[in-house]
């Protein structure tokens, strides 16, 4: 079971997006401030510099949505990685208010600025649905239509069976599916049962991303990029002494020692420069929350190298050296009620949401 309350996302720069802002500006959750944090490693366990940001806590009332409507931001620095659906990949994970009709941006800072103090009076237009006719999007979007892309799935990739030992066992990715973006357009990826409040917890833009749309469906699809030659891979299973190690190191921090040790999930992921990752996932029932470590194992012994971890259940589906940089990135999801995506970074010990589909959802 995945967890359903608000949960703690990592991601860079402790800035509270404009929906989530005005959320805790109203008072409907309590919120905290958006000050960096960081997470102390287990005992034992090497550190790395990681930052997080709690824009909320876990105070809410009683029917709310599962978590605070926020923006989605791309990965700076991956300019070759979209997210993929089955028929279409994420070119804008969010749309950009320079892009809207100066109505809809007055119709917006009004709605802004009537949520922000609710005593003022103004003439504030209805907030309707964004269309096609309010939004301008840019020339080096739309130059997307026609070219090809690479798009990946998890079924791309099959083990080789000369391979027998588990740890070392080669993961070779098949054909990606090849397609041809035809349109460029925008869509609402939020849950239909969000646009019943939207209304009362955010506004137009949340849930609207630019996509281009696929010449062929590419089911099971993870993510695209303009290179057909990657070389991907599946999670591992570690050796026992391995996993016992992660399980170890993960249940060292009292904050996650409510998780079932025998229900832990570890996933293994080796680089071809030796680069050995460790991703190790739980939930406690009790709290009601998952939570997610990322390890480093050092080439030579048993230490291991905290590098990041996050309070949600996230599931690895494969890692790959998208940026060339020799460190690995894992694609993550989709996960939790709102079939987030997520990408982690190794290099930095980071973890972005590329992704989610914002939802309603009633607790208890």
């Amino acid at each position: 079971m995945k967890p359903r309350h608000p949960i703690t996302h990592k991601l860079p720069g402790g800035v509270l997006t404009r929906p989530t802002a005005l959320i805790c500006s109203l008072g409907l959750i309590a919120c905290g401030p958006p000050a960096p944090t960081k997470t102390p490693p287990p005992t034992g366990v090497t550190d790395t510099e990681t930052e997080s940001v709690a824009p909320c806590d876990k105070a809410e009332p009683d029917c709310a949505p599962s978590s605070a409507p926020t923006s989605t931001v791309r990965p700076g620095s991956l300019e070759e990685f979209w997210v993929a659906l089955d028929d279409a990949v994420v070119l804008a994970p969010k749309i950009d208010e320079s892009w809207l009709s100066e109505d809809k941006r007055r119709a917006l800072a009004l709605l802004s600025q009537q949520r922000e103090d609710p005593s003022i009076e103004l003439d504030v237009p209805e907030d309707t649905p964004l269309t096609p006719s309010d939004v301008t999007l840019p020339a080096d979007l739309l130059a997307w239509k026609g070219k090809t892309l690479a798009v990946w799935s998890k079924d791309d990739i099959r083990a080789d069976p000369a391979k027998a030992e588990n740890r070392t066992a080669a993961r070779t990715p098949g054909p990606p599916c090849l397609a041809t973006i035809t349109d460029v357009h925008i869509t609402n990826v939020a849950d239909p049962s969000f646009e019943t409040v939207r209304s009362v917890w955010s506004d137009s833009l949340n849930g609207v991303v630019v996509v281009g749309r696929l010449s062929a469906p590419c089911p099971g699809a993870l993510f695209a990029t303009t290179s057909p030659a990657l070389a991907l891979q599946a999670p591992k299973t570690p050796s026992a002494e391995l996993a016992r190690l992660a399980a170890s190191a993960f249940l060292a921090d009292p904050e996650r020692q409510g998780c079932p040790e025998q229900a832990l999930s570890t996933s293994l992921f080796e680089s071809a420069q030796g680069q050995l990752l460790l991703v190790v996932s739980g939930y406690d029932p009790d709290k009601d929350s998952g939570f997610t470590v990322f390890f480093e194992k050092a080439s030579q012994g048993n230490e291991l190298r905290f590098l990041t971890s996050t309070n949600q259940d996230l599931t690895p589906q494969v890692a790959v050296d998208i940026d060339g940089d020799g460190r690995l990135e894992i694609v993550l999801g989709p996960d939790g009620l709102e079939n987030a995506r997520h990408l982690f970074f190794s290099a930095t010990g980071s973890i972005v949401q590329a992704l989610s589909s914002p939802m309603f959802q009633c607790s208890g």
